[in-house]
């Protein structure tokens, strides 16, 4: 089993928009595309834009198994833009990923880290999540033409906390765990 860890409010944002209200966090934790964050408008001189929200905290210390960082992600136009997730134990990078190419309908893509990320992580309570997303352009004549790329939904999906390790119990009739 696994705990879904999601955005539980704003850190600090950056050139974004939101498909509604001003919060990036209360579009990303709904485990629906209805709601997203994009980048910049074309009007804009930036080419990206961030939100990096906290996550929720886990139950107990994470168990073995893996940690899979997701998103769900899409373009304007196929195979352009792309979105990176990061995840941070406060102001320490732990992992980053870029996915590229994003197609033109919502999709979940999914990172899980390698052992030496997860090592890294001592404190659970403090884990953000950094969105980045960024546009991708093409020159038409003598016009940029802009493609938005879009991110609905992430997640940092943990193990369920470890059990056991008590004390052993020992009877007249054996031990057990």
């Amino acid at each position: 089993m696994s705990q879904v860890l999601v955005p539980t409010s704003d850190v600090a944002k950056s050139n974004i928009r939101y498909s509604s209200g001003t919060a990036a966090f209360s579009l990303l934790n709904t485990g629906t595309t209805s709601g997203y964050i994009y980048g910049p408008d074309a009007s804009e001189t930036y080419d990206s834009g961030y939100a990096t929200m906290h996550i929720t905290d886990p139950t107990g210390t994470p168990g073995d198994g893996d940690v899979v960082l997701s998103g769900y992600i899409k373009s304007s136009s196929s195979g352009k833009g792309s979105v990176a997730l990061a995840l941070y134990q406060g102001t320490t990078l732990i992992a980053t990923v870029t996915f590229s190419s994003p197609t033109t309908s919502f999709a979940n893509r999914t990172y899980t880290l390698t052992a030496a990320e997860k090592a890294a992580i001592t404190n659970w309570p403090d884990l953000r999540i950094k969105v980045t997303v960024m546009h991708s352009y093409y020159k038409s004549g003598d016009s940029n033409i802009m493609y938005d790329t879009y991110c609905a939904y992430c997640q940092l999906s943990v193990p369920d906390a470890a059990v056991g390790g008590g004390p052993e119990i020992c009877l007249e009739m054996g031990c057990a765990a």
